[in-house]
């Protein structure tokens, strides 16, 4: 019983030791494939109460980006269409 005990503590601090390196490699990939990408709790909170201008600011940008496009007003002229599907 003593040796399945080491053996599951064993595992637990080699999981424990390389677990911030597996998140900095998950992290590293998933900023590659998406630029927007922004880890949850990354001083979202730190940044709320210490710099409040640069949280705004950033919160901004997000919405800016999640803008849709604008709608055509009724007097525009309609875009040319392509002839295929």
């Amino acid at each position: 019983m003593g040796v399945l005990i080491a053996i599951a503590l064993s595992a637990v601090g080699v999981l424990l030791f390389f677990m911030p390196a597996l998140m900095k490699a998950d992290t590293r990939r998933r900023r590659r494939s998406d630029p927007g990408y922004r880890p949850i709790g990354s001083l979202g909170i730190v940044d709320e109460l210490f710099h409040p201008t640069q949280y705004a600011a950033f919160q901004e940008a997000e919405q800016e980006q999640q803008l849709p496009a604008p709608a055509p007003s009724p007097g525009d002229p309609l875009p040319a269409r392509s002839r295929g599907r």
